[in-house]
């Protein structure tokens, strides 16, 4: 299996929020935690031009058999696919040269075996979520998103794509 990463930026917002009423504690209070999720061994390719969001996602998937390749642009990760074909794609929507959207758009153009496509994007709106399905991508997944939810996400697309 192989995974592309494109661009996978992050932001942080400080709210002000009163301290929690005691009853709605449960509320947000999350249950134990998964055990980690071992992918099965892959070939992975990514695209991000962002350092500090390649080292996030680098320790995210240090501990997993993937081997990474790294691309810094739209343009770039679809000279990738077509040149390594990889299983699975990363995709941010905004990106410099081509924006995940167009880059979607012009791997599903390209005569290769065809990745999923899943946008990594701190675009969370549904408006986003419908542009980047209708592009061709196949999941969404909004940041900041956590260790955990990518590795899920991962080992979910392995079973759907190779039936590990």
């Amino acid at each position: 299996l192989r995974v592309c990463l494109v661009k996978v930026g992050c932001f942080c917002v400080g709210l002000p929020l009163a301290p929690a009423q005691k009853r709605s504690l449960s509320l947000v209070t999350r249950g134990p935690s998964r055990a980690p999720t071992q992918l099965s061994p892959c070939g992975g390719r990514w695209a991000e031009d962002n350092k500090v969001n390649r080292l996030l996602i680098r320790k995210y998937l240090s501990d997993q058999p993937l081997e990474l390749v790294e691309a810094e642009d739209g343009r770039k990760a679809v000279d990738l696919c077509r040149d390594v074909q990889p299983d699975i794609v990363l995709m941010d929507m905004s990106m410099p040269e081509l924006d995940g959207v167009s880059a979607t758009r012009e791997i599903r153009a390209l005569g290769i075996g065809q990745p999923t496509i899943v946008a990594l994007t701190a675009n969370a709106f549904e408006s986003d979520r419908k542009a980047c399905l209708s592009a061709g991508m196949d999941h969404f997944l909004s940041k900041p998103i956590d260790k955990n939810s990518l590795l899920q996400t991962l080992a979910a697309l392995q079973v759907e794509r190779m039936g590990v």
